[in-house]
């Protein structure tokens, strides 16, 4: 976990706090965590994290738990088709 920390320049406690974590040593191959990266966009959007797409998620249910609107997330992630989201797809929300 600390390396994948330094990967992206925050911290175990961190990561552990955003996933919910209750045992940092023990991590599964192919698990999927939340990391709020902290980069130079930082300043200009300080709620803007990269968001791994569950199963079932939609935009319409992204957009309201992050605060935002579908459109954004159209815009934000050029999505072609805001109906079509895939489990695994790497989303850039700026919540509000």
């Amino acid at each position: 976990m600390s390396k994948i920390a330094k990967l992206y320049h925050t911290s175990v406690d961190a990561i552990v706090a955003e996933n919910h974590i209750k045992n940092p040593n023990l991590l599964n191959k192919n698990e999927k965590h939340h990391i709020t990266i902290h980069d130079k966009h930082q300043t200009r959007h300080p709620h803007a994290f990269v968001y791994v797409v569950k199963q079932g998620d939609t935009l319409h249910e992204l957009a309201l738990r992050y605060h935002t609107t579908v459109m954004e997330l159209v815009k934000w992630n050029d999505i072609q088709d805001p109906n079509l989201i895939y489990a695994g797809e790497k989303l850039r929300i700026r919540s509000k």
